[in-house]
């Protein structure tokens, strides 16, 4: 069930990071086409016109899980194609205004940076005015693959799911610590008691395995447990079970004594029962 939940809970964190990375790619490369020159920007184009023409656009934009302009992506994305395209091509003349493709590239590296799984401070959008050069001055860029790396360092999603992760076993922790058998009896010595005196019986398992069942007097009761005076003296922690008028009722003993034992409810029972069994029954004497 947890598991369940925190699939539930991340998955659209997934799928948006899974579309950022794919475009960090295309990025990557687009970028490195447009400013590098010679062998860097040929393989660059290689890399680049497969990733766009095998890519499920609507896929990728609804992955993104954000509120921007499809056209203008799609266009950016078609300036890229179209670019790669003519440079593996090896088009003879080939003359384009890196300015403009510039301008498409920082709008994909701006929507990246817009989602949760992109890193703060690293990235292209951080570095595009040193990145806005002419073909005749290659630019310095990041090492290809670096807002691709800034989706995947410790800093984006990982943080959050940690903290996550933390916080349901926190919460699973105290919860079994409140559950816990001394915290019960804790708060169960702390419950308002009420006097009263009925004899009952209880069932339980004596030292050497064989069923038992003794007459036992109640002398006080809360919504927790009970203390009894009994004949024949049960080792702590031993498994009772109750014959109540509120019906089949089990416990466990918390402390005894030769003549005393304090015993606590499994569940708590209700004030309504507790004034029940604190009530004589009309046909007793």
């Amino acid at each position: 069930m947890l598991t369940f939940v925190i699939l539930a809970i991340t998955s659209p964190a997934f799928a948006q990071c899974d579309s950022a990375r794919t475009l960090a790619n295309i990025h990557d490369n687009y970028r490195m086409t447009i400013t590098e020159t010679g062998v860097l920007q040929t393989r660059a184009a290689a890399r680049l016109y497969p990733l766009l023409a095998a890519l499920d656009r609507t896929t990728l934009t609804d992955g993104l899980k954000l509120e921007f302009d499809r056209t203008r992506l799609n266009d950016a994305l078609n300036n890229a194609e179209t670019l790669a395209k003519m440079m593996i091509s090896g088009a003879q003349g080939l003359n384009f205004d890196p300015t403009q493709h510039l301008k498409h590239a920082d709008r994909i590296a701006r929507l990246i940076n817009r989602t949760s799984c992109a890193a703060s401070g690293g990235g292209p959008a951080s570095a595009t005015a040193s990145q806005r050069k002419t073909l005749s001055q290659p630019s310095k860029l990041p090492p290809l693959g670096a807002l691709q790396s800034s989706l995947t360092r410790p800093g984006s999603l990982t943080p959050y799911l940690i903290a996550m992760m933390c916080g349901l076993m926190a919460g699973g922790l105290v919860y079994l610590i409140l559950k816990s058998r001394l915290v019960r009896i804790h708060r169960m010595n702390r419950q308002t008691r009420k006097s009263i005196q009925i004899t009952f019986d209880l069932a339980y398992t004596d030292e050497t395995g064989r069923d038992a069942i003794q007459s036992v007097t109640a002398l006080d009761i809360s919504v927790g447990g009970m203390k009894l005076r009994i004949d024949s003296p049960m080792p702590e922690g031993t498994a009772l079970n109750l014959k109540l008028k509120i019906g089949d009722t089990p416990a466990s003993v918390v402390w005894t004594n030769t003549h005393y034992a304090g015993i606590m409810f499994d569940d708590l029972i209700t004030d309504a029962e507790v004034v029940d069994l604190g009530t004589p029954n009309k046909n007793s004497p």
